[in-house]
C-alpha cells in the first residue's frame, strides 16, 4: 500500500489490530444514546451521530495523520448533563458507589492488555526513545483504569524524547499537535 507505511506489521495484522480496537470502543454505540437518550434527545439520533462523528474522527486520522488512532465521543459530560444530580450524590453520599465504574473496567483493560502484548514483543528496547513511551503506555493503561492515559502518557513521551533526543524527525507535525493539547490538558487540569 503506497499511502500507508506498513513497515514492520502487515495488513492481516492491522485487520486484527483494528477488530481489537473496535471491540474495546464500540460499547458508546449503544451506551452513548442511552445516556443522552435519558435526557431528553432522540436515542436513534444519537446513534447515529455517534457513528458518524466516530467514522469522520478515525478515518481523518488514518488519513490525514497517517496514524492508527481510532476517536470517538466521549462519555464524561454526557453522563453529567443527564445524571447531574444523581452524579452529584454519589459523589457525596456514597464514595464507593463513585469508585464502581473504575473497578468494573480491570477486565476488560486487562484484555485490552493481552491483546497490546504482540505489537510490544516487536519493540526495539534497546532504543529508550521508542522502550519509554511503550512501557508508559502498557503499564499506566491498567494502573489509571483509563486506555486513554495510557495512551496520552505514550504518546507524550514519545513525542518529547524523540524532539530533545534529536530525533525531529520520528514526529510528524499531527503527533506534535496531539502532544501540545495532551500537555495542555494535564497542565491546565
Amino acid at each position: 500500500m503506497p499511502f500507508f507505511d506498513l513497515t514492520g506489521t502487515s495488513v492481516r495484522q492491522e485487520v486484527r489490530a483494528g477488530c481489537a480496537t473496535f471491540a474495546t470502543m464500540a460499547y458508546i454505540v449503544v451506551v452513548n444514546p442511552q445516556i443522552l437518550g435519558d435526557a431528553g434527545m432522540p436515542r436513534e439520533g444519537v446513534m447515529v451521530a455517534t457513528c458518524l462523528a466516530a467514522a469522520l474522527g478515525s478515518c481523518l486520522m488514518g488519513l490525514l495523520a497517517n496514524y492508527p488512532f481510532a476517536l470517538a465521543p466521549g462519555m464524561g459530560l454526557n453522563a453529567f448533563f443527564a445524571y447531574g444530580g444523581l452524579f452529584l450524590a454519589v459523589i457525596f453520599l456514597a464514595p464507593l458507589a463513585a469508585s464502581v465504574p473504575a473497578v468494573a473496567t480491570a477486565p476488560v483493560l486487562v484484555l485490552v492488555g493481552a491483546l497490546m502484548m504482540e505489537p510490544i514483543r516487536r519493540i526495539d528496547f534497546a532504543d529508550p526513545l521508542l522502550a519509554i513511551p511503550a512501557f508508559l503506555t502498557a503499564a499506566l493503561t491498567p494502573l489509571a483504569f483509563s486506555i486513554a492515559e495510557g495512551v496520552s502518557a505514550g504518546v507524550l513521551s514519545y513525542t518529547l524524547l524523540n524532539l530533545l533526543g534529536g530525533r525531529p524527525d520520528r514526529v510528524g507535525w499531527p503527533l506534535r499537535l496531539l502532544a501540545a493539547a495532551l500537555a495542555a490538558r494535564y497542565f491546565f487540569l
